[in-house]
């Protein structure tokens, strides 16, 4: 025997990695204490499930992961993750909130596309790179928030991302941002900086569009 099941679940052998969840589970899946990885794809297409509870031994999620999972409504990611790979979350159209863990340092391509129901978004102070199109599409978004590490803002990182109402940035440098990163997000929305950096930000690419940088 190569492989073990559970609740709708595959896993390997010593269950230490969750190989795919079948299609048709619902509700919320709550992972054993021994799975530290999950596999690309693995919740894929999941359009019933609504949560998801992982361990703290979590240590990596693979590519998407939880692609198409159309229900899905909250997710946390814990502090032992340090990358949110490519098309994580990609549409998953009912996500309403996401915990990013402080272990965090990379967002990749993708990774919250189309997630067009997150209204907050929080990105903890251990991220220095938000890749191009992480948070594309995501209509809902109306409170950014980006903590002090950010060295690197890809582009259309959050693009049409257009009902933003606020953004707060820590970092006292202005991170390296491509001109298109908030491509369709209006100039007038308040940009919030660190005190005394107000004129970096505004002389800064991906910034100067902004009107209102305080």
């Amino acid at each position: 025997i190569h492989f073990k099941a559970s609740e709708g679940i595959l896993y390997n052998v010593t269950m230490d990695t969750l190989l795919f969840c079948l299609a048709g589970k619902s509700d919320t899946a709550i992972l054993p204490l021994t799975v530290k990885h999950i596999s690309d794809n693995a919740f894929g297409y999941c359009t019933k499930i609504k949560g998801v509870l992982l361990p703290e031994s979590i240590n990596s999620i693979g590519t998407l992961a939880f692609i198409n999972c159309s229900d899905l409504r909250y997710f946390r990611i814990p502090d032992s993750v340090r990358i949110i790979k490519n098309g994580t979350f990609k549409h998953c159209m009912a996500l309403l909130d996401v915990s990013i863990g402080n272990a965090v340092d990379s967002i990749e391509m993708n990774a919250f596309e189309n997630c067009k129901k997150i209204s907050t978004v929080t990105i903890p102070n251990s991220v220095t790179v938000i890749q191009p199109n992480a948070f594309l599409d995501c209509f809902g978004l109306q409170k950014l928030n980006i903590g002090n590490s950010i060295k690197n803002i890809g582009f259309y990182a959050f693009k049409n991302d257009s009902n933003l109402k606020t953004i707060t940035i820590t970092s006292l440098i202005p991170p390296a941002t491509h001109i298109n990163a908030f491509y369709k997000v209006r100039a007038q929305t308040p940009v919030f900086v660190p005190c005394g950096t107000q004129s970096s930000y505004t002389a800064s690419q991906g910034w100067n569009t902004f009107t209102s940088i305080q």
